[in-house]
């Protein structure tokens, strides 16, 4: 599977109001489930990303800033019918 992300990298500081986007371009034929772990607004979020409905391969998600500072995320994946998360 090979992943392409279109996000910051890193430890990153974000102000209130400030959105962080992130993009997910997946080729693989099967079908992948990913979660972000993030601690953005302070508290710690385990968020769903859904594919785009133009395109299976693509994964977008916007996020909003309630409050500023430093954040941290990971990314899990895995393949639709498994159960193990990498």
């Amino acid at each position: 599977m090979k992943l392409t992300a279109l996000s910051p990298t890193g430890l990153s500081k974000y102000l209130v109001g400030d959105n962080f986007k992130l993009e997910l371009t997946v080729e693989h034929d099967d079908p992948v489930d990913f979660q972000l772990h993030t601690n953005l607004n302070r508290e710690q979020q385990v968020i769903d990303l859904h594919p785009q409905n133009h395109s299976p391969h693509v994964f977008s998600l916007k996020l909003k800033l309630e409050k500023s500072g430093f954040f941290t995320y990971h990314l899990r994946y895995r393949l639709h019918a498994s159960k193990d998360w990498h």
